[in-house]
């Protein structure tokens, strides 16, 4: 049933649910973001997650980590956050599955990245200012993307370099 407030604006008794399930929603995406990157406290204040633990696991650690932090990124898709956030927060965990996947650097690395409170940070972000939140990442989102197909492009000119540099050696013995 649609209403009117003071001032004009329309509310509906639509608005205290929706904000509720926004309230539960953003409390589930903070509960799950501090558990896997900051639930274990070690002597000196810094703290660790599970995905960091779970990443020392080797061949399976840094997959099992992407998984549980692709959930946040549903999370957010289903409250409504916009394709350039949810492309940052992609590369965020993109980010710490492929440096995490390096030997002993990498697990290191996977314990100071904390890509699920960077998520969490984007996320409360976007709900605050969705307007300029998603012009602002429009960008950050892309440059990424283009610098990806760049080193797409030049693997495969040097993969043909290669190539040709193997059958000219083949062809001269």
């Amino acid at each position: 049933m649609m209403q009117m407030k003071a001032g004009n604006t329309p509310y509906t008794d639509e608005q205290p649910r929706r904000d509720f399930r926004a309230a539960v929603a953003r409390a589930r995406f903070a509960r799950y973001a501090h558990l896997l990157d900051s639930s274990i406290r070690l002597p000196g204040g810094y703290r660790i997650g599970l995905d960091g633990v779970v990443g020392l696991i080797p061949g399976i650690g840094d997959l099992a980590g992407v998984a549980a932090s692709s959930y946040l990124v549903v999370l957010a898709a289903r409250s409504g956050v916009s394709t350039s956030v949810l492309m940052l927060m992609i590369y965020n965990i993109a980010a710490e599955m492929l440096l995490g996947a390096i030997p002993v650097v990498g697990d290191v690395f996977d314990f100071m990245w904390k890509a699920n409170e960077r998520n969490l940070a984007l996320y409360d972000e976007y709900h605050a200012h969705p307007y300029e939140s998603r012009h602002r990442n429009r960008l950050k989102a892309a440059l990424p993307l283009v610098a990806l197909c760049g080193l797409l492009i030049f693997a495969a000119i040097a993969a043909v370099a290669v190539i040709k540099l193997i059958v000219r050696l083949i062809a001269g013995l």
